[in-house]
């Protein structure tokens, strides 16, 4: 008897720890194809904010911070860009935060596939930078492209971000402006 619950033991044991190593095996962090394509910046309807009316002198880049969240563990880590969660929190975010720029510039906000903070918070901090450093930045560099080239009309501009927002646009610097100065 004592041999079949040793036996058992072990055999659960190791099936245990063999389905463990093939879960490790076949995880990759979400969202790292260079397949999937950035957002479209050029539909109006992927900005969270464009100027309208009279032109001020200096243009506000503002991105908003983590505003999207899973409601369900077995939604992705990312979210698309029209979620509902993220729409509704990302224009909280602006009137609480980016409203106290609109008198002294033209706001441009793109909207952005958003990483899950309770997710991209329980990751070391390597692999946070690298779930920030896929499509959040994707979508915040392609929109930032996008603004350059064809609203910004060498205006001096200011960047502002909070959150996810601020770790994106650190990513904005440290990969767009070198080889775009």
């Amino acid at each position: 008897m004592k041999k079949l619950k040793m036996f058992r033991y072990y055999l659960i044991s190791s099936v245990l720890v063999i389905s463990c190593f093939i879960s490790l095996a076949s995880c990759e962090l979400p969202g790292h194809s260079d397949g999937e394509p950035a957002s479209d910046y050029s539909k109006t309807a992927n900005w969270l904010s464009l100027p309208s009316g009279s032109l001020k002198n200096v243009d506000i880049f503002y991105v908003y911070p983590t505003s999207w969240y899973k409601k369900d563990p077995a939604e992705p880590n990312f979210c698309a860009i029209h979620h509902p969660i993220m729409l509704h929190g990302s224009q909280s975010a602006f009137h609480r935060q980016a409203t106290a720029f609109e008198t002294v510039g033209n706001m441009y906000a793109p909207y952005y596939r958003q990483a899950d903070a309770v997710y991209t918070l329980t990751l070391p901090s390597d692999k946070r930078w690298a779930v920030i450093d896929s499509i959040p930045a994707k979508d915040v560099i392609a929109a930032f492209d996008y603004y350059i080239k064809n609203y910004n009309k060498g205006k001096p501009y200011i960047l502002v971000g909070h959150s996810q927002g601020s770790q994106v646009l650190l990513l904005l610097l440290k990969k767009y402006m070198p080889e775009n100065p």
